[in-house]
């Protein structure tokens, strides 16, 4: 038997009261998101605290705490300085040694990489740990952002849906306890193509710089040597012609949260 509805009297007659609201309202969206984020983060950091040093954070996390201590990036110049020198942050003011022996003379990154290593035996994997909560933390950042673009384009069901699937990821979760580029340069890819495409559906000065921004953000991330390539050169002009594709059909207002 359905339930009965209820009805006041209005100038025009009686009319039913509005629909109760859905069962995922704001509260229990944001709930939700802090659940999946919980367990992203969770997971993530019971797996890296167990984690030997891997081949590229051998090479990596020296060469962020390099940047710090020195201001010179001849060590792993081929690499992306913004997300190491984040790795390197929670170590950069401590006592760790950094040697600058042959291979920073050398600027041969992985003798760099043995000597940090010997100079640091004591604490190394502890070391890594610390830095590799940044990273993590940086893959909260992308799922977050996909929870936000997708309910940007499709409500807040679709948006946890994507937020799920992105935080148990296997291939996102594994580069999230590493000290590498990948989760970085895949979080601030997205941002900039984000902005931009914010930028297409409602244009404005303020989403104009933030897309500009982005994008700048997006280029010291990735490999220098591999910015002014015949493709990352073309990027920006395919995305402009392509803003018209990108702001939907024409006259649609974008409802953005």
């Amino acid at each position: 038997m359905a339930p009965a509805k209820n009805f006041h009297q209005t100038g025009s007659g009686a009319v039913s009261d509005p629909p109760a609201p859905g069962w995922l309202t704001p509260t229990r969206e944001a709930l939700w998101l802090g659940l999946i984020l919980l367990a992203f983060f969770t997971l993530g950091w019971m797996s890296l605290i167990q984690k030997s040093v891997t081949v590229d954070e051998f090479a990596h996390l020296p060469a962020g705490l390099s940047y710090w201590r020195t201001r010179d990036f001849r060590i792993y110049p081929h690499g992306s300085p913004l997300i190491q020198m984040l790795a390197a942050a929670p170590i950069a003011a401590s006592r760790v040694p950094l040697p600058l022996e042959l291979g920073w003379k050398n600027r041969d990154q992985w003798q760099f990489g043995y000597e940090f290593m010997y100079a640091n035996a004591d604490s190394y994997q502890e070391i890594f740990v610390r830095a590799r909560a940044m990273i993590l933390a940086l893959g909260a950042l992308l799922v977050g952002l996909i929870w936000w673009w997708a309910r940007a384009l499709d409500g807040p069901k679709s948006a946890l849906a994507a937020a799920s699937l992105a935080a148990f990821n296997p291939t996102l979760m594994a580069h999230s306890e590493l000290v590498t580029t990948d989760v970085g340069v895949s979080l601030t890819m997205l941002a900039a193509v984000v902005a931009l495409w914010a930028f297409c559906r409602r244009p404005s000065a303020a989403r104009m710089a933030g897309a500009g921004v982005r994008f700048w953000f997006k280029s010291v991330t990735v490999q220098p040597g591999q910015f002014m390539t015949n493709a990352h050169v073309r990027l920006p002009g395919h995305m402009v012609i392509t803003c018209r594709q990108l702001a939907g059909p024409p006259g649609q207002t974008p409802t953005l949260p």
